[in-house]
């Protein structure tokens, strides 16, 4: 969210498809579906493009992505990391990664082209990605996106709090903080967390995503209203719970 002092309209830019795509696959979809070529912030965006496609660092007390680019020889060192200036790789992890990314892509398109997300496919994904893919990298991002979809539709609201959790920081990353997208993440997680009782991680989620769908969808939305309810609920549950424990010890004392 940015304050102008005035309005300029050509400065304002539209997000006609899923922003948490490549950067080819975006620009290509908006020419075939809108027919011009996107030349957005983003999409100029050489530091955000490059996250898209990294992997962990090497070294183990270094958080930075580290960029794997598309060369076609495989053989190609990967690295340094900017950060720390770790290089040595595995020589096969170029081969390894782009493997990686290519069972990921085909999965992750045939589950969203049919809007419909397989827990297991999810989890072999993911398997295949771990110690592997940064977690600002795409693939991984969407593939935890997945994931906590496909655990929600079966019920396994454990693995969808694993799932949406570790990809918080992903979605803050691709959308914004500000982002109803964001929002609705946190807001699913505090459902989560309340239903398996978690009662004070549920507040903290729906804290954090009561402003950002106040803005972003409106305080007659209601998907708003509904946030609202539950965090009342879960307040109340917080604030009566250590009377009602007392309570029920004092009965077992008697």
């Amino acid at each position: 969210m940015v304050d102008w002092k005035a309005l300029d309209w050509s400065k304002i830019r539209i997000s006609y498809n899923d922003v948490m795509n490549t950067n080819e696959d975006r620009l290509e979809e908006l020419h075939q579906r809108y027919y011009f070529w996107c030349d957005c912030n983003h999409c100029h965006d050489v530091k955000r493009n490059m996250v898209m496609s990294s992997i962990i660092c090497g070294n183990k007390s270094c958080s930075a992505p580290v960029y794997i680019d598309n060369k076609e020889d495989v053989d190609s060192p990967v690295g340094p990391c900017s950060q720390c200036g770790f290089s040595d790789f595995d020589p096969s992890i170029r081969s390894k990664y782009d493997e990686v990314v290519k069972f990921s892509r085909e999965q992750i398109r045939s589950m969203e082209n049919n809007n419909c997300f397989y827990l297991d496919i999810c989890k072999k994904i993911l398997e295949l990605q771990e110690d592997l893919f940064h977690k600002f990298n795409v693939w991984r991002a969407k593939a935890l996106d997945c994931g906590f979809e496909a655990a929600i539709g079966v019920s396994m609201f454990d693995t969808a709090k694993t799932f949406g959790t570790e990809n918080i920081d992903a979605i803050k990353f691709y959308y914004g903080g500000q982002h109803p997208t964001y929002g609705m993440l946190l807001l699913k997680i505090g459902k989560i967390c309340d239903f398996l009782g978690d009662i004070k991680e549920s507040l903290h989620y729906l804290q954090q995503a009561e402003p950002i769908l106040h803005t972003g969808l409106g305080p007659m939305h209601s998907a708003y209203k509904e946030l609202l309810e539950l965090q009342h609920k879960v307040q109340e549950e917080i604030r009566y719970t250590p009377m009602l424990e007392k309570i029920g010890k004092g009965y077992i004392g008697m």
